[in-house]
């Protein structure tokens, strides 16, 4: 194959060189934040005694205390050099969901006026905006994949966040070295899909685990009435907002995504692909950048989390057209994490997160790479992207370089803080090493991944059938659906039967109303659905932390590896 290789000027805003600083105030009943033993745990003292606002039994503050829903109102003060640039008052929350177990905590907020009405205002040379994101980094040593794939993704054609980097200090305590960056919404200058008189509706909304949402609405991938399926997706609208005066256009969206997965189906190797995409209502170019930078980065969150999706309806057809973007949340890409196959830089991600038992996964990449002419368009798609990705341009090189160059004034005092290895990491996480040698590894393992991937893009393999924990009769799986019964066993990853009752499941029907609820264990448990009205039932199964805590068991907890697999899942069924 030909590469096409042509040089790319880096033109990173000169702003971002200078030195920035931002810093939260917050007064009246949230009066300090102060350091806990040098792991900078956000703790509050209110009236001159401590306060816990992650005590999820105090109903004033919630879960997570007055970072909550931005709730709590503080003032924000921004500097450039040590000089004093604007201020303005803000709501503020936690953001995020597994980085929460980090220490040092994302944050969001929303820019507000006087009367506490969302304002539009210019931060550190961005353009005019109201919500933004301070990403921690906590869990990427090198400080710079998030921003290089809003780099790459920005040259590839698509819009991307803005970024800065700064230091964040919170009533003068200093909390580390943060991404401020724009946060993914509608918007004339961000995501830019607004009505038009020739729109009939236009959505904005993102794949995760979201199943305690009340703002989730679901797509119900089926390969089998016959068992429990895996496949239940759960999304999150971000605009518009999913409400009670609205729930009836997302079912009909989350109609026209399974008629889309269904259509995708029946693609294979000698398909049209062009006219297939077109009866689906997808945007192959979109689908296609957003398989090359999952592969190439080895993204553990591809296809299965943090994934945002628009789609537009046209008048007067009610065609529809789904497209993938903009990329977020790469801080566990290009191998910063212990689970073996992403530390690998060959297989297919796509193939590995489809065969994964515990992963929800869309199958759409998997439908489309059984068609002969998609594999092409890949290669083809990989080969215009010389710019980006092939020597001796050198261009991932060069983004990686500047934004280190950021990143190393900062670096010091931000590692001295939270990589002074006082601070545990989740276990699937590396231990940080240097600046230079986590910037370093990150290179070294995209170059290896860019070539395998380059060597073996003309090939992909078929889709597989999906593999779910709880679909198939066959060694290894569990919880068949048969005649009429519900048999609930121990998982098989336990031979020894060493760890009892460590598993509870619920069942409930679409209204949140429960039937049944319980503790498994390694005696069979049959349910009959024969007094079950006909409709959907959604089976969860979970770790029963509880169990493990009574004193009195004088129990050790399994380790990670004993549970992972099943450790939270949901699952649909139908009593017909």
């Amino acid at each position: 194959m030909k590469l096409l290789v042509i040089t790319l000027l880096l033109c990173l805003q000169p702003t971002l060189y200078a030195q920035l600083e931002m810093r939260i105030i917050v007064t009246g009943k949230y009066s300090t934040f102060i350091n806990k033993k040098g792991k900078n745990q956000v703790q509050l003292f209110e009236n001159g005694e401590f306060f816990n606002p992650f005590n999820a039994d105090n109903e004033q503050y919630g879960q997570y205390g007055p970072f909550s829903k931005k709730k709590g109102t503080v003032q924000f003060q921004t500097f450039e050099n040590g000089e004093f640039l604007n201020q303005f008052n803000a709501g503020i929350e936690y953001h995020g969901q597994s980085s929460r177990r980090h220490p040092k905590k994302n944050f969001d907020f929303e820019i507000r006026d006087q009367a506490g009405e969302a304002i539009k205002t210019a931060i550190f040379g961005m353009k005019p905006g109201d919500d933004f994101v301070l990403n921690s980094m906590a869990f990427d040593g090198s400080y710079i994949r998030n921003a290089l794939i809003f780099e790459c993704w920005k040259k590839m054609g698509y819009w991307s966040p803005d970024y800065r980097y700064l230091n964040l200090y919170i009533n003068d305590e200093f909390q580390g070295l943060y991404l401020i960056c724009e946060k993914v919404k509608v918007a004339e200058d961000r995501v830019n899909i607004k009505q038009d008189s020739l729109v009939n509706s236009n959505y904005l909304f993102k794949m995760g685990r979201y199943w305690d949402s009340k703002k989730a609405f679901f797509l119900y991938q089926s390969t089998s009435h016959s068992y429990l399926s895996g496949t239940m997706i759960s999304f999150k609208s971000i605009y518009p907002k999913l409400k009670k005066a609205n729930k009836s256009d997302f079912s009909i969206l989350s109609g026209k995504l399974t008629d889309l997965s269904q259509c995708l189906a029946k693609i294979h190797a000698q398909s049209n692909l062009i006219k297939s995409c077109q009866d689906c209502g997808i945007d192959l170019q979109s689908f296609i950048d957003y398989f090359l930078i999952s592969e190439l980065t080895k993204n553990p969150d591809a296809y299965i989390a943090n994934l945002y999706l628009m789609i537009q309806s046209r008048k007067p057809t009610n065609e529809t057209q789904l497209s993938i973007g903009p990329q977020w949340d790469y801080d566990l890409a290009f191998a910063n994490t212990k689970k073996p196959f992403f530390q690998t830089d060959t297989g297919w991600s796509y193939i590995y997160q489809s065969q994964t038992p515990q992963h929800d996964v869309l199958y759409w990449w998997n439908s489309l790479s059984n068609s002969n002419a998609y594999k092409k368009a890949c290669a083809d798609r990989l080969q215009a992207l010389g710019v980006l990705f092939y020597q001796p341009s050198k261009s991932i090189e060069s983004i990686a370089d500047s934004l280190t160059s950021i990143v190393r004034p900062y670096y010091k005092q931000d590692s001295v803080l939270w990589n002074n290895g006082t601070i545990e990491l989740p276990s699937n996480l590396k231990t940080h090493e240097t600046l230079d040698k986590e910037v370093s590894a990150l290179l070294s393992f995209f170059n290896k991944r860019l070539k395998w991937v380059h060597s073996h893009i003309n090939r992909l393999p078929k889709a597989n059938e999906p593999i779910h924990a709880l679909l198939r009769k066959s060694e290894g799986n569990i919880y068949p659906l048969q005649e009429n019964n519900l048999n609930l066993h121990y998982p098989p990853n336990d031979p020894k039967n060493e760890f009892p009752g460590y598993y509870s499941y619920e069942i409930y029907d679409t209204e949140g109303k429960f039937d049944k609820e319980g503790i498994l264990d390694y005696d069979p448990l049959s349910i009959s659905f024969a007094s079950y009205k006909k409709g959907i039932y959604f089976l969860h199964i979970y770790g029963n932390e509880g169990y493990y805590d009574d004193p009195d068991r004088y129990l050790n907890r399994p380790a990670v590896s004993a549970i992972d697999i099943y450790e939270d899942l949901y699952y649909r069924f139908t009593v017909e």
